[in-house]
């Protein structure tokens, strides 16, 4: 509160003298805040909503992340379980062929669902085949190493 005076002085008299000497009073402290203008609120208010606009597209965009990974395991799974369904196939598939290369098995089909027969004495033609005919196979190419072969041909072209 400020003190209703016209003057921010006390006058103090001196003892055994008629003069005043001045004495000067303590204003008044007064806590003043700092005024904020309109324009500085809306503009502090515009920075918090975009900040919030901002923090809320990260959120938005990790939780679409997420749901992208989801869904690309989700078909992950699904390809895992149509393999293995696609190997058990296999599998089934090879020992099917495997029972069905049996000699046992070849035989008792030809002569039951074909119906042929195994060949009288008179139907079997023994033929005598020389050794001259015999065709013998040489591997002439050189199996070299394709890291060696490559070095050779990179020095050649160095030096050319």
């Amino acid at each position: 509160m400020v003190p209703l005076r016209d003057s921010w002085y006390d006058y103090e008299e001196y003892y055994g003298n008629n003069a005043y000497k001045p004495k000067a009073l303590e204003q008044p402290k007064v806590d003043k805040q700092p005024r904020v203008s309109k324009r500085a609120k809306r503009k502090a208010r515009n920075k918090n909503v975009v900040t919030g606009v901002i923090i809320f597209a990260i959120a938005l965009s990790i939780v679409y992340r997420y749901t992208l990974i989801n869904n690309k395991n989700m078909e992950i799974i699904e390809k895992r379980e149509e393999l293995n369904a696609l190997n058990n196939v296999n599998s089934q598939m090879i020992l099917n062929m495997e029972r069905s290369m049996d000699m046992a098995q070849i035989e008792l089909y030809a002569t039951e669902q074909l119906g042929l027969q195994k060949p009288q004495n008179y139907q079997v033609a023994y033929i005598d085949i020389p050794k001259s005919d015999y065709v013998t196979v040489e591997n002439d190419i050189k199996k070299e190493n394709w890291l060696k072969k490559m070095i050779v041909d990179v020095i050649d072209f160095l030096v050319l």
